[in-house]
């Protein structure tokens, strides 16, 4: 980001883009503004897909990845010794990448035999 941000304020002066906040758009966006070399900040975009820097090389954002989110309510849970977990989701692609973010966690500790979840999904 300190790296960026020089970059980006020192001679010869760059063009960037701010926006859009939402991940779908953002990569569309995205995806024009790599034919010109456009700096792309987004200050909401938490799609996990937006972190491939080969396919978004001219992309940062101002929030965490989705993943992180998951990620760390995860780490919640096995803090309050949950292992029963019920999950409601819908059909959005965010409700479902959190949904399989979370199985594949907890999928990796039921196999190892770390932790025992049990998970309860509905759609």
């Amino acid at each position: 980001t300190a790296m960026t941000f020089r970059v980006m304020s020192e001679a010869p002066y760059k063009h960037g883009f701010i926006g859009p906040s939402c991940s779908d758009a953002t990569v569309v966006v995205n995806d024009a503004l790599q034919i010109f070399n456009v700096l792309q900040i987004s200050p909401n975009a938490i799609s996990t897909g937006l972190s491939d820097r080969e396919r978004h090389p001219y992309f940062v954002r101002m929030v965490p990845s989705f993943r992180y989110s998951v990620i760390t309510t995860h780490a919640v849970l096995k803090l309050l010794h949950w292992k029963r977990v019920g999950m409601i989701y819908g059909p959005r692609a965010i409700t479902v990448l959190a949904k399989d973010i979370f199985v594949e966690l907890t999928s990796v500790e039921r196999e190892a035999g770390d932790y025992e979840w049990t998970i309860l999904l509905s759609k």
